[in-house]
């Protein structure tokens, strides 16, 4: 029997895959849009293997890298393991991107913390989406903190220390 537990959250994006798979990967962009510790680079380049860099907060691992497609990474953490992935699907007016949160070894997760990762999920989405849609380039795009609402700093998995 696994334990594995998954929370997904799903943005639809008006612009191609390409433009959203750039803004992906440019790291100096994750601070406008990510919910969390800073990204600081990538070691040594975006692929499988590869360490992401947070500060504060340390290295994550690169699990699986698609081009143009998926990127997957996390790390484990007290016995737990996570994952998040950002999959990107392509529509005939826009890209989807898909943001999922697994992971095993840390026992049931409560019912309103699933519901405060997820919304925390799609604030990302939704500041990423910002960032995407603007007509600046993804380094100068304007947007504005984590509105409407900010997630609670402390993560669910915090709690199974």
């Amino acid at each position: 029997m696994s334990d594995l537990q998954i929370i997904e959250a799903k943005e639809n994006i008006a612009s191609s895959p390409e433009a959203v798979w750039a803004a992906l990967l440019e790291v100096e962009s994750w601070k406008k849009w990510w919910d969390g510790n800073e990204l600081s680079e990538v070691t040594p380049s975006w692929g499988k293997g590869a360490s992401l860099i947070f500060q504060p907060g340390g290295p994550s691992t690169i699990y699986d890298f698609q081009p143009g497609n998926l990127l997957d990474f996390g790390g484990t953490n007290s016995g737990m393991v996570m994952h998040r992935c950002f999959k990107l699907e392509k529509s005939s007016n826009h890209t989807a991107m898909i943001y999922s949160f697994s992971v095993t070894g840390a026992g049931p997760i409560p019912p309103s913390q699933k519901n405060e990762e997820r919304r925390s999920m799609e604030l990302v989405l939704q500041n990423f989406k910002k960032l995407v849609e603007s007509s600046s380039p993804p380094s100068q795009a304007p947007v504005s903190g984590k509105d409407p609402v900010s997630p609670s700093s402390k993560k669910w998995w915090e709690f199974w220390r």
